[in-house]
């Protein structure tokens, strides 16, 4: 049991507010204030043409594990208002842009218009999959984005004139989309399967019919539901959790909930020591947590999280197998990092955060993790760090 602890998302589909358009017609002069990004960033090999001039790197060669034309790409959302508007007036419009970075010191390729909505419009818009010299985007339309300097955007009122026999214009396209070779449109309700979109031309043919050259290598962005921070989270049988300072695990605890979690939902208030124990398979599923203890060496945190892969998930690193603890938050005079943990609770590396405040996004490739930290809530910044020692790489400001 767990003693002294009480009791306390969905994601958004289909067309909510209507198709918003690409490129609105007799724009006024616009200012672009309070950009902040949509996870999840997705990591691509594309045609992007370096810019003159690239910028060095004063700590030296930065590590190979990524090549020149390695493209990390971020779909951003960014407040609109007329240029003679005043700056605290409410917004009443928002630009959703994809930018494409080279990937190895985070040097800004290009960046494109995708949609403008009203604000708050496109509550599910998320980059979907990158694949040739096109990132297909999902913002209350389908939308195939040239991220590359000559790479054309289009809309998808262009990817019907296309696609005339798709439907592309009935409700519920969302749903119909998939990924496999390339992007998949169902086309069960014509009949007649599914449909491939080559990434070039843009155009669905049947899936299987032939094709004069491969396909190019499909990047799937990967799955993200939020938050990138969490009080608990399994990596395979191995349990970590964050209990209140006070409190104690004193003996073996069930699933708390359809979530998988083994700690019932509390207010995080005050420090929280770290705790780790092992779950075994129970009758009926859900599991049960083994009794567990704090992890020595680590002392409380007065704020942040485990990170996290998704509900009941720790974002779990191999060679050797660790896990990622950050301190994070508004509490005055705290030092923000972001530690490396082994499954028995040693450090391997702990690196302070220069922006951190908040962890809204987290991903793991090889040798690197990614950060999108919000260092105060109205900008955001891009953590490049090496998995081996925890060195910042590069920190970019999202501009």
């Amino acid at each position: 049991m767990i003693g002294g602890i009480g009791a306390i998302g969905a994601l958004l589909a289909g067309l909510t507010v209507g198709i918003p358009a690409l490129f609105p017609e007799a724009e006024r002069k616009q200012r672009f204030d309070n950009r902040r990004i949509i996870p999840p960033l997705l990591r691509a090999r594309m045609e992007l043409r370096q810019p003159a001039g690239r910028e060095a790197d004063p700590r030296g060669t930065l590590p190979g594990d990524l090549g020149a034309e390695e493209a990390l790409l971020v779909l951003s959302r960014v407040e609109m208002r007329d240029w003679d508007v005043p700056l605290e007036t409410p917004a009443q419009r928002e630009m959703l842009e994809v930018t494409s970075y080279l990937a190895d010191d985070i040097w800004r390729a290009a960046q494109v218009r995708v949609a403008v909505v009203p604000t708050g419009g496109a509550p599910d818009a998320r980059l979907i999959a990158a694949q040739g010299d096109t990132a297909w985007v999902w913002a209350d339309q389908l939308v195939a984005a040239g991220p590359g300097w000559m790479g054309r955007t289009m809309d998808q009122a262009e990817l019907m004139r296309l696609n005339p026999d798709l439907g592309l214009d009935r409700p519920g396209l969302r749903g119909r989309l998939s990924l496999a070779e390339a992007l998949i449109v169902d086309g069960a309700s014509s009949g007649r399967g599914g449909f491939a979109f080559d990434p070039d031309a843009r155009i669905a043919a049947p899936r299987g019919a032939p094709r004069a050259e491969p396909w190019p290598p499909l990047y799937p962005a990967p799955a993200f539901a939020g938050p990138a921070l969490a009080r608990e989270g399994r990596i395979g049988a191995a349990w970590f959790g964050l209990l209140p300072a006070e409190m104690a695990i004193t003996g073996a605890v069930g699933v708390q909930d359809e979530g998988g979690a083994f700690l019932p939902p509390m207010p995080q208030a005050g420090p929280s020591r770290l705790w780790r124990g092992r779950v075994r398979d129970a009758e009926g599923g859900g599991g049960v947590l083994e009794v567990a203890e704090p992890v020595p060496g680590v002392a409380p945190v007065p704020a942040g999280g485990l990170l996290v892969a998704g509900p009941g998930r720790l974002l779990g690193l191999e060679d050797p197998p660790s896990i990622l603890l950050a301190q994070v938050g508004q509490v005055s005079g705290m030092d923000e990092w972001v530690r490396r943990l082994r499954l028995d609770g040693t450090t391997l590396w702990e690196t302070p955060l220069p922006t951190a405040e908040h962890i809204a996004f987290a991903m793991v490739e090889p040798g690197r993790l990614w950060l999108v930290a919000t260092p105060d809530r109205m900008s955001q910044d891009l953590h490049a760090i090496a998995l081996a020692d925890g060195r910042i790489i590069r920190t970019r400001h999202v501009a």
